[in-house]
């Protein structure tokens, strides 16, 4: 639109968004690695850059795979909004067994690493309920990230619970959970220690306002995503409200 002036007192620009995953092409980058920061000792946060000429068109939530020069290749979920297209935010978790995760824990992380993507359906669906509540388990905290950012770029106002259950690696990122709870009046925080996890969930249905009529997304474990649908479930909550996402 800069390289074009309007000739008359109306204009109308038309824009084509994508309405659903199945909508976003597969992509082909090569990303340029900005950092490589350990808020604990078992998980790397990784950032890198799209090239300006193609950024990565993605919905919150979604997984990309990345692969590294021999070092084979991973399905990662983008930790990053969709608002910021061109830098993107991965958490790997240390796996001895994963070539691609143990080049980033090396004393030379790669430079530069491919992207294939994105893929996944665990985005935001069409508002149904009062409450957004999201729950995440270790680094399912990575796609929750996205898609709380995301409804807050586009300003949603309905209120959002998080609560972050802890694994090995802990809370890693508890300060800026906290400073959207600051932020925004209607956004609270909930972080839940390992021992805790059951007296949490447990306890969840009556600690919400109207836990029934919540659209739900939950990053974890097998486990956990089974207990988090059974839980909810005889809460009232509809199983098509119910988003959940395996982490690996």
């Amino acid at each position: 639109m800069c390289a074009h002036e309007a000739v008359s007192a109306t204009l109308e620009i038309e824009t084509w968004e994508a309405s659903g995953s199945v909508e976003i092409p597969e992509q082909r980058i090569a990303l340029r690695i900005k950092s490589v920061e350990f808020p604990v000792p078992e998980i790397a946060v990784v950032r890198a850059r799209t090239p300006r000429s193609q950024r990565l068109r993605f919905l919150a939530g979604q997984s990309v795979a990345l692969s590294v020069p021999g070092g084979g290749s991973k399905s990662v979920p983008l930790a990053s909004c969709p608002c910021d297209d061109m830098n993107l935010e991965f958490h790997l978790p240390r796996h001895p067994d994963c070539s691609l995760t143990e080049a980033f824990f090396s004393d030379a992380p790669p430079a530069t690493v491919d992207l294939v993507g994105p893929t996944g359906n665990f985005v935001l669906g069409e508002p149904a309920g009062r409450l957004l509540l999201f729950l995440a388990e270790g680094t399912g905290f990575a796609p929750v990230r996205s898609l709380i950012e995301h409804a807050q770029s586009i300003d949603e106002d309905r209120p959002m619970v998080l609560y972050w259950f802890a694994s090995g690696e802990g809370h890693y990122m508890a300060n800026l959970c906290r400073s959207w709870a600051e932020a925004f009046d209607g956004f609270r925080f909930v972080p839940v220690d390992a021992p805790d996890r059951q007296e949490a969930l447990d306890q969840m249905p009556e600690t919400l306002a109207y836990p029934a009529l919540a659209d739900v997304y939950a990053a974890g474990s097998e486990p956990l995503l089974a207990a988090v649908s059974s839980v909810l479930g005889e809460s009232g909550v509809e199983p098509g409200r119910i988003r959940l996402n395996r982490i690996t």
